[in-house]
């Protein structure tokens, strides 16, 4: 029996059984996804890349080199966030990267409620 769990930062659920025996298309569609489906269905994010052994991520339609991380969030809950620095011609800059589900507030709709000071 081949029993599937996904586990995302939006959402966490598992697949219906599949008896591998009886239903052998279902097992192969399965396999064909993991081998063809490439990274993205793996849970690999396309905006991050290994170029000459040093991790880049694009941003603003560049590539920028990753100097060093600031912060890694840890655990499969919450937003994943995480803090680099990368360097973009010459300068380096702190970039934030995480994971915002539909419907949360962004960091910047949680700015403006706290600089509504009329609300305190």
């Amino acid at each position: 029996t081949l029993r599937v769990s996904v586990y995302t930062r939006d959402c966490n659920f598992e697949l219906e059984p599949i008896d591998i025996h009886k239903e052998p298309k279902a097992f192969l569609r399965f396999i064909m996804v993991l081998t063809y489906g490439g990274p993205r269905w793996l849970g690999y994010d396309p905006n991050f890349h290994v170029f000459e052994d040093r991790v880049s991520v694009y941003f603003g339609g560049k590539w920028l080199p990753v100097v060093s991380i600031l912060f890694h969030s840890h655990g499969i809950q919450g937003r994943g966030t995480r803090i680099f620095v990368v360097k973009r011609d010459g300068d380096y800059l702190v970039l934030k990267d995480s994971w915002i589900a539909h419907g949360m507030p962004t960091d910047g709709d949680i700015h403006e409620v706290l600089q509504d000071t009329e609300h305190v």
